[in-house]
């Protein structure tokens, strides 16, 4: 059986847990419940070993964060203290591969157990080592980089001038043969493959 931590309110903590709390039921947050959150969660307890030490539901825990920021801060600074670095170590371990002694069990025709240890060995995971290197190293590991053109374009010319332009530098190659194009129509073309004027 969980023994339950439940610290005695003070007179003062109440009234003031009661002034948050107009109407209704009072929730039953003390604020000392802050630092004991915060080192259970650092020593790797969840938010069941919080309903469990403090006596209330998963859901009034729940319902605590959302209300009080200084105890969701604690959960979450006590919660980054322990699983962040073991998360960290898990996934360096998968992106390097890693090997490991379990105990197997045999059972014999007899009905005899037959327990060994045996190592196992875990290669190293692609896609931990591109999550890795990306998170790690961005600049050098980054899918999407900086392509920066340098270069001017004037789009504040109106069309007809561009046109022009376009038909003049056209006509210096000898590109253009025939009428010039206006408006962006060609001229009508026969079945013999020449203009009609």
């Amino acid at each position: 059986m969980t023994k339950r931590f439940r610290p005695q309110n003070e007179p003062e903590v109440e009234a003031a847990a009661l002034a948050k709390n107009k109407g209704g039921r009072p929730s039953g947050f003390d604020p000392r419940f802050v630092p004991i959150a915060q080192t259970m969660c650092a020593m790797g307890a969840t938010d069941g070993d919080l309903a469990d030490a403090f006596g209330v539901t998963t859901t009034t825990i729940q319902n605590w964060q959302a209300k009080y920021p200084e105890f969701k801060a604690a959960v979450a600074h006590g919660k980054a203290e322990v699983f962040d670095p073991k998360v960290e170590r898990a996934l360096a371990q998968r992106a390097i591969g890693y090997s490991v002694d379990v105990e197997e069990v045999k059972i014999t025709k007899d009905g005899d157990e037959i327990r060994y240890e045996v190592r196992k060995h875990y290669p190293p995971d692609t896609t931990a080592c591109i999550f890795w290197l990306k998170n790690r190293n961005p600049e050098a590991w980054r899918d999407v980089y900086d392509h920066n053109h340098k270069g001017k374009l004037d789009v504040e010319k109106p069309s007809e001038q561009l046109l022009a332009e376009i038909r003049a530098e056209a006509e210096e190659l000898g590109l253009l043969k025939g009428p010039p194009v206006t408006n962006g129509v060609a001229p009508p073309v026969g079945l013999n493959g020449k203009t009609k004027h």
